[in-house]
């Protein structure tokens, strides 16, 4: 199901229609245990989560829960080139590695604490939560990328941001 719908019957969005395929291989290669998460429970597919206080809003492309409990956030990248240099990063995030990698860490982060301090998927605080960047190699194959706890990182991003954005 997809968050956000009162019902399954509701139509897609463009958007949700054109990642519905790459979310039910990328659960299909979680459930089958080849991503090597475990055997887990398929929670949602673009799910939508947002913070209302700071007006920010994003979307984890899969949820599962782990039989431990353990909720695991995916974001799939089209990006093949995850370790690229860019231009880097300044302020709080000036410790992440200047790559797309450090670029989607940060955002899969935000979005946990997103999704933490809104009580979305029933987590919270003490919720264990694992995240993965999922991409396709250069030979096609699926890769699951383990991503880093960075929510002090996030939080002082956040904070930084909310104090810009109440000025408005």
């Amino acid at each position: 199901a997809f968050a956000g719908r009162e019902n399954e019957d509701e139509p897609m969005t463009d958007e949700e229609r054109k990642m519905l395929p790459v979310a039910k291989d990328i659960a299909e290669q979680i459930k089958s245990g080849k991503s090597g998460l475990g055997e887990v429970e398929i929670v949602g597919a673009e799910a939508i989560v947002f913070d209302p206080a700071v007006r920010i809003a994003g979307t984890i492309d899969l949820v599962a829960r782990a039989a431990d409990g353990t909720v695991i956030l995916v974001d799939h990248k089209t990006n093949r080139d995850l370790y690229k240099r860019n231009g880097g990063f300044h302020g709080p995030a000036s410790g992440i590695d200047a790559t797309a990698f450090g670029d989607y860490e940060l955002q899969l982060n935000l979005y946990r604490r997103l999704a933490v301090r809104n009580g979305f998927f029933g987590l919270n605080e003490d919720t264990p939560v694992k995240m993965f960047i999922n991409y396709l190699d250069h030979e096609g194959r699926q890769k699951f990328v383990p991503v880093s706890d960075r929510t002090d990182v996030v939080d002082e991003m956040v904070r930084y941001a909310h104090g810009h954005l109440a000025r408005f």
